[in-house]
């Protein structure tokens, strides 16, 4: 069964890659720090207008059994579309 993933994409302030793992990706908002798994997340570079960013493809079955990582992706995408 092919696994769904929904697609984020995120900036420098997004993202802190001080306090990543071999293991761990590491996302930020405001001054939260939530950790996904690399082993079930995907991280892609992209330069967009000069700047630095990346997408991250994360499994719907993570984000449902996370309730605190939906809501801090919720606020990164609704930052990202402004």
């Amino acid at each position: 069964m092919a696994q769904e993933f929904i697609r984020y994409t995120l900036n420098k302030s997004n993202r802190c890659e001080q306090v990543e793992t071999s293991k761990a990706y590491a996302l930020r908002w405001k001054k939260e720090i939530h950790f996904l798994p690399k082993s079930s997340c995907k991280m892609y570079d992209i330069n967009l207008d000069n700047s630095k960013k990346w997408i991250v493809e994360i499994p719907v079955w993570l984000i449902e059994k996370n309730e605190e990582l939906s809501e801090v992706l919720k606020l990164i995408q609704q930052e990202n579309e402004n």
